[in-house]
């Protein structure tokens, strides 16, 4: 029970009439009297409270939302009151979000109820829990509110934000094409199904040409070839402790998991079965699958997991593939490398590739272009910028390592990650290596 604001005005007219009662004497038997009768009608109107029941409430929520996406949820009260009632509506989502709508204040009668429809935004991906829902009641004479809390639980997915990936074919390549760090990597080879019929570029082979159709146009005509479909990708995202570092706000775990969920919509739109597989302590398996489902599947999978405090285990990563995929698949490792991990990465990629090919694609940290292009003007500055131009030189030694050993890698910061894997991923159909 908290007093509303008109019983605190009619508190503070009362003392003010108390002063008044100091100077001029007289009208103190009608200041006792206004004072007994305010106290009284206060009395009887809390008692009124009290005895008010809390209305029905019920929530509209969809199950799945996006993060930093409005959502729209409804509070629906049922009235049960015989007399007009004024409520004031709070919702309690147990998550960071941002919130439009609320407090919202209704008046139910004796045969209506009320809706109130709010936008909620949440912040960060993962689960986003409500509890319950806070009144607060106004007794009839508006003197009191009393707090009311309804228990009334929901949980909502709150997921990546797939934006990106609702664009369709064109429209998506076409974005990538725009990117900074999309290039397509032409390599030898051609597709296996036939797609049409061209003129003859520069570079064709000699078995592309279709000699009976040069024939009829007088000019050389090509056939052009489709990639293989119905192929297999496998994810393989670390989430070890060291995917915790973070660059303008985003986690590197966050920004790795987005551009695997950018290239799975590229390999599912291409016909390919596309599967997901975690490491680092947390493991989380989708086996490859087509269409739809496999979207769905890796996203379900991905939202609700946050870095671990454990190291990544390359070896044992490397083991579960093996264990889990008998069909030669394209694995796709996504970590954020360091100049010691070829000593376990290095044996690793050899057990992938007994039996698949593998794409290793390491996260570099956008820290350490800031830092090179920072002015250097104290000593700290420059022992700072030693040291990143130190590590990078070892991260590099590491990479030039891991490429005699496996043939596809990518190292990109996190804006040009999603377009150089989908570029590799290309190159990779069109070269018939998988």
């Amino acid at each position: 029970m908290i007093p509303a604001p008109r019983l605190l005005i009619l508190v503070a007219a009362w003392a003010f009439l108390g002063l008044i009662v100091s100077i001029w004497p007289a009208i103190a038997a009608a200041w006792t009297l206004t004072g007994a009768a305010l106290l009284i009608a206060s009395a009887i109107d809390a008692w009124q409270v009290i005895r008010t029941p809390a209305p029905t409430i019920q929530r509209r929520v969809s199950p799945a939302v996006a993060v930093q996406q409005a959502a729209k949820i409804v509070v629906t009260l049922i009235s049960q009151y015989t007399r007009p009632v004024r409520i004031q509506v709070f919702d309690r989502p147990q998550a960071a979000a941002d919130i439009e709508g609320l407090p919202a204040t209704v008046r139910l009668t004796a045969d209506t109820g009320a809706e109130i429809r709010y936008s909620l935004t949440p912040q960060a991906r993962g689960w986003l829990n409500f509890d319950a829902v806070d009144l607060r009641i106004e007794s009839p004479m508006a003197l009191w509110q009393r707090r009311v809390q309804v228990p009334l639980a929901d949980a909502v997915r709150v997921l990546p934000d797939f934006s990106l990936l609702a664009l369709k074919g064109q429209d998506l390549d076409a974005r990538l094409a725009r990117s900074d760090g999309f290039r397509r990597i032409r390599r030898r080879g051609l597709g296996t199904d036939f797609h049409q019929l061209r003129e003859y570029q520069p570079g064709d082979a000699m078995s592309q040409i279709d000699w009976k159709a040069t024939a009829r146009h007088n000019d050389l005509i090509s056939r052009e070839y489709e990639a293989e479909k119905g192929q297999q990708v496998l994810l393989l995202l670390d989430a070890s402790r060291r995917m915790r570092s973070a660059d303008d706000g985003l986690s590197h775990f966050d920004a790795t998991m987005m551009s695997a969920l950018r290239l799975a919509h590229i390999a599912l739109t291409k016909g390919d079965r596309v599967g997901c597989l975690t490491f680092g302590g947390v493991q989380r398996w989708v086996p490859p699958q087509p269409g739809r489902s496999a979207s769905s599947a890796i996203l379900h999978a991905l939202f609700d997991i946050f870095p671990s405090l454990e190291p990544p285990d390359y070896i044992h990563a490397a083991y579960e593939v093996l264990r889990r995929t008998s069909r030669r698949t394209l694995v796709v490792l996504i970590t954020n490398l360091r100049d010691e991990d070829n000593e376990e990465l290095i044996p690793a990629a050899r057990i992938i590739a007994r039996h698949h090919l593998l794409l290793v694609t390491s996260l570099r940290e956008g820290l350490l272009h800031e830092i090179e292009q920072s002015p250097i003007t104290t000593f700290d500055d420059a022992a700072t910028y030693l040291s990143t131009l130190h590590y990078q030189a070892a991260r590099e030694k590491s990479l030039r390592a891991l490429r005699q050993h496996v043939s596809h890698v990518v190292d990109a910061p996190a804006g040009q990650l999603a377009p150089m894997m989908i570029s590799h991923y290309l190159a990779i159909k069109e070269a018939q290596e998988l």
